[in-house]
């Protein structure tokens, strides 16, 4: 039985590869109009944590839909391509519909994407900028880069500032009177909605960060 349930939601352009990047660390997906979902374990410190993430389509045309995603999440990851410009000039964008969803705590790393047999253009001085602008924790992914490294590093950020500030976390999933929820049954409301809806210095080339 897991310890923790964390909300996590994956956002970004569409073609940046987000999917693909959740693809080769999962197999199954279920999949929503707009949205598709999946869940996973990892254990951090001896803890059991659930995570319930959904990867949210790049298509403005289901931006409500996706907006309701935000609601309660605990950790956003923002996916931009490095072979695109506008796709990194819209963090800015998807980063102001995060800060809208009215969070009291988000945890929130960016992922810039390799595209094979395209070339980086985003230079690294430009995410530095970046991600000291919102204080983002920063990967670069490769084809040998695996997406649980950058859900382990949010896991401990928000287990850490858990421990610090545990005020910040009322009503967020996985949390119940700003306190983790340990016990399944505690954690009534949220299998209910897996339904359909309608319609700051760069590290090493793969784990790196920007703090």
């Amino acid at each position: 039985m897991y310890q923790f349930l964390f909300k996590f939601v994956i956002v970004g352009d569409k073609n940046t590869g987000k999917t693909s990047l959740i693809k080769n660390y999962v197999n199954t997906i279920i999949p929503t109009i707009g949205v598709d979902f999946f869940s996973t374990n990892i254990i951090l410190d001896n803890k059991d944590i659930k995570l319930h993430i959904w990867d949210t389509s790049g298509n403005r045309n289901f931006l409500n839909i996706i907006s309701v995603y935000f609601k309660n999440a605990i950790g956003v990851v923002v996916v931009f391509s490095l072979s695109d410009y506008q796709s990194f000039n819209n963090i800015d964008f998807w980063i102001n519909q995060i800060n809208s969803s009215n969070n009291d705590y988000k945890n929130i790393i960016l992922i810039g994407n390799k595209h094979k047999n395209y070339s980086k253009i985003i230079s690294d001085e430009d995410i530095k900028k970046k991600c000291y602008e919102y204080n983002l924790i920063y990967f670069e992914a490769d084809e040998n880069f695996i997406i649980q490294n950058c859900f382990i590093k949010m896991c401990n950020n928000i287990l850490c500032d858990f421990k610090k500030k545990p005020y910040l976390f009322r009503n967020l999933e996985g949390f119940k009177n700003n306190m983790p929820i340990l016990v399944t049954t505690d954690y009534l409301n949220f299998d209910n909605d897996l339904v359909d809806e309608e319609p700051k210095h760069l590290c090493c080339k793969n784990y790196c960060s920007i703090s």
